[in-house]
């Protein structure tokens, strides 16, 4: 974890592609990786929506950065769909499923504090709208 009194910089050029599956859709970035604690961004492409994943026993905060991002959660056999303004921060829980997309593709900064895999991809759930 480095020296706890020590200021970090993590700058733009250093962030890579993170270990793991990748979601469709999504174009994530690692800026930190370590124990308890992932740092990253996240870009989707227009008019798309990503494939439905979870983050395993991560609990994850965004802060939209661009576009109005709109979430679909799997919550007892329905869709129910959430939109995001521009400037929104978002809570996603452990384990819940969702998938993100927006009319114009957004921009967004991840957290997440947990431990485990970071990403788990869902197959089987609806694909359209």
């Amino acid at each position: 974890m480095g020296d706890p009194q020590s200021l970090r910089v993590l700058p733009p050029h250093a962030r890579r592609p993170p270990d793991g599956p990748a979601t469709p859709g999504m174009h994530r970035l690692q800026a930190l990786a370590e124990e308890g604690v992932w740092l990253g961004t996240v870009e989707t492409d227009p008019s798309l929506l990503t494939g439905w994943h979870h983050h395993g026993d991560y609990e994850t905060y965004i802060y939209v950065i661009r576009g109005i991002a709109r979430f679909d959660t799997w919550i007892d056999g329905e869709v129910v769909r959430q939109d995001a303004p521009e400037g929104s921060f978002v809570v996603v829980p452990r384990h819940l499923v969702h998938r993100e997309g927006s009319a114009e593709g957004i921009a967004a900064v991840l957290v997440r504090i947990g431990t485990g895999q970071v990403v788990f991809n869902v197959d089987g759930l609806p694909e359209g709208a």
